[in-house]
């Protein structure tokens, strides 16, 4: 990652919350009718990190997520197992010195949870 972008949560487990309560990704429609809405909020528990939200409207397991800005690129396993609820939001990563207008990318590679093909959503992002 560029130097002022750094990693500190790496957290794809089940991990859910009520908020944020708004989502400011772009939305995009793919096969099997699936969105994914992503959104970032400031770390309650981390200074100066900012946290990346998604938001599935249906059932997935993540196989991974790639993730990129400017010519930098983090690639997030997941784990097949873990089933990832609908319409809750669920923590993905969080990241040092995030500045707004930095452009993202999400690549979501994952399956729904009644089919085992692997499917791929991106989505651009803008904080």
């Amino acid at each position: 990652m560029r130097t002022s972008v750094r990693k500190l949560l790496h957290l794809l487990k089940p991990t859910t919350s009520d908020y944020p309560e708004k989502s400011h990704g772009n939305i995009e429609a793919i096969p099997y009718q699936l969105n994914i809405e992503i959104t970032h909020k400031e770390s309650t528990t981390h200074d100066n990190v900012t946290e990346f939200w998604f938001r599935p409207n249906k059932k997935i397991n993540l196989i991974k997520v790639i993730v990129r800005i400017e010519n930098d690129e983090d690639v997030i396993e997941g784990n097949k197992e873990t089933e990832y609820s609908n319409n809750d939001w669920h923590l993905l990563v969080g990241y040092e010195d995030v500045r707004t207008g930095d452009n993202w990318t999400f690549t979501f590679i994952y399956s729904l949870t009644d089919r085992n093909e692997p499917l791929t959503l991106k989505i651009n992002y803008t904080v």
